[in-house]
């Protein structure tokens, strides 16, 4: 699931839209979280689940969890830095 317009997205029941297709049809509840650097978008946090539907608070509490951590990965594409992978 991807987020084009680099906005939080929760999704509902069964996903019909196009700019999903391709998702599993047994997700009952996604959270679709775009990561933004120091230096523009690096990435999308995906999240998917059965069951419980997720709520504005917790993706509140992901952003709040995951932007320090974007902010950040500009500093990991620097030159002179290695992974430890």
């Amino acid at each position: 699931m991807g987020t084009a317009n680099q906005r939080p997205t929760i999704v509902h029941g069964e996903i019909k839209e196009e700019r999903f297709e391709g998702c599993d049809r047994t997700i009952e509840s996604a959270l679709s979280l775009p990561l933004q650097g120091a230096d523009g978008p690096v990435g999308v946090l995906n999240l998917a689940r059965s069951g419980a539907k997720f709520c504005n608070d917790e993706m509140m509490a992901l952003a709040r969890l995951v932007h320090p951590l974007a902010r950040r990965s500009s500093a990991c594409t620097a030159p002179g830095w290695a992974s430890t992978a």
